[in-house]
């Protein structure tokens, strides 16, 4: 069925027709601007992978006698999303990594690893 601008209007999954102009407006950002094709084009995209050191976490979670459910607690997240970050599934969002680093006394370098995805070094 063509619409009244002459395009076809998409047929939902639900069997109702959703307008041409509805299908257009959800490519767009909230800026109004098409989102990019490539990522690297994007500046809000980090080019650097960020990793829990598990390793160092548990280590000092051990000298402080501290589980891992209490440290998760202290920081103000879920066990789950702690043990997500420490297999490496997640990465931590910027907020829980300073409170990581507050709550061990440890500096950033330390407790996660960076590696740029586009090879080079992490400035």
């Amino acid at each position: 069925m063509l619409s009244p601008k002459g395009r076809r209007a998409q047929v939902r999954p639900s069997g109702r027709k959703t307008p041409p102009d509805a299908v257009e407006s959800r490519t767009t950002t909230t800026s109004g601007k098409k989102p990019s094709a490539d990522p690297t084009e994007d500046p809000t995209k980090s080019t650097l992978d960020i990793r829990l050191r598990k390793d160092v976490l548990r280590r000092e979670l051990a000298k402080r006698a501290i589980s891992t459910e209490e440290f998760a607690s202290q920081i103000g997240c879920s066990y789950h999303a702690l043990w997500r970050w420490m297999d490496g599934s997640r990465t931590p969002k910027p907020a829980a990594r300073r409170k990581m680093c507050k709550a061990l006394e440890m500096p950033f370098d330390k407790l996660f690893s960076l590696r740029r995805l586009d090879g080079g070094e992490p400035s």
